[in-house]
């Protein structure tokens, strides 16, 4: 008989102590607010980005392709650094790069920048334009082309003609020095420049 009383006083014990508990956890609850349904759980605060165009995509498809061939780890910051020089035409710098992909991933380093640039170069998957100023700057157009800078805002333009492809190069023999590739940069003034100096 005390058997079955102690069980029927434990099982009201623990009925008792389980409606407690919801009532506490309720309140916990109601005082916190309600959670939403889905929660996104990124490392990397991001903003929106923009819509990408099917040349676009096909370009960060190929690079994928080439990550995975080359073994190179395809990060975030990497991809989001490769997808801004090639939606860039003026042959931007490493600093115009970082300053881009800052509004997109605020904690990256101007270093992992510097550095990231670097490796695409290595892989061909970007070139870096020489000789137009005194900061590096970096072309998602890896084909032969040669460039018009101006002298004045230091703006440089993509510039192709079969006829500068087939210049002839100097004679290693005579220079002792090996040519792999040329390109021509015409230097001069951009049609803003031009205006601004005939407004002036």
């Amino acid at each position: 008989m005390r058997a079955i009383e102690f069980t029927a006083t434990f099982t009201q014990n623990r009925r008792r102590l389980a409606a407690y508990l919801r009532e506490v956890i309720w309140t916990i609850v109601k005082q916190r607010g309600p959670e939403p349904r889905y929660a996104a759980v990124s490392p990397i605060p991001m903003r929106v980005m923009p819509p990408r165009s099917p040349e676009l995509a096909d370009q960060l498809r190929a690079f994928e392709e080439m990550c995975r061939q080359s073994g190179f780890p395809l990060t975030v910051q990497r991809r989001v650094i490769l997808e801004c020089v090639l939606q860039r035409h003026d042959h931007p710098t490493a600093d115009q790069v970082h300053e881009e992909v800052r509004a997109r991933v605020p904690e990256i380093s101007r270093t992992t920048v510097y550095r990231t640039l670097e490796a695409l170069v290595q892989m061909g998957a970007i070139r870096r334009a020489h000789h137009l100023g005194p900061a590096s700057r970096f072309d998602a157009n890896v084909g032969h082309h040669h460039h018009l800078v101006c002298m004045r805002c230091n703006s440089v333009v993509d510039f192709e003609d079969p006829r500068l492809d087939q210049l002839p190069v100097p004679d290693d023999a005579r220079t002792s020095f090996k040519i792999v590739d040329y390109s021509v940069h015409y230097a001069g003034l951009c049609p803003a420049c031009q205006k601004a100096e005939r407004d002036a």
